[in-house]
């Protein structure tokens, strides 16, 4: 193979200042990341967060199992006080 058909990378600086530059952004990154899991900066917001999901789910549990059990529960009484007062 002639060495005219090699293709010939005249981009050598221009791709190693490439790899640094990704390799700094990289540890920048690394360095955002691990700063803001070490921060308890947040930590009243999100604890507050999680009580009102919590008081959420909950309240909508109850919500659907009163739905189902109240009709059935009401309609028991008034058969009781309907069978009271009949003479």
């Amino acid at each position: 193979m002639d060495s005219s058909m090699t293709p010939k990378n005249t981009d050598n600086g221009f791709l190693a200042l490439t790899a640094r530059s990704m390799r700094n952004a990289r540890v920048k990154l690394l360095t955002a990341a691990a700063g803001i899991a070490k921060s308890d900066e947040g930590e009243g917001f999100v604890d507050v967060l999680v009580k009102m999901l919590i008081v959420v789910v909950v309240g909508a549990v109850l919500l659907a199992i009163m739905r189902t059990a109240v009709p059935q529960l009401f309609s028991d009484v008034i058969e009781k006080v309907r069978g009271i007062f009949e003479v």
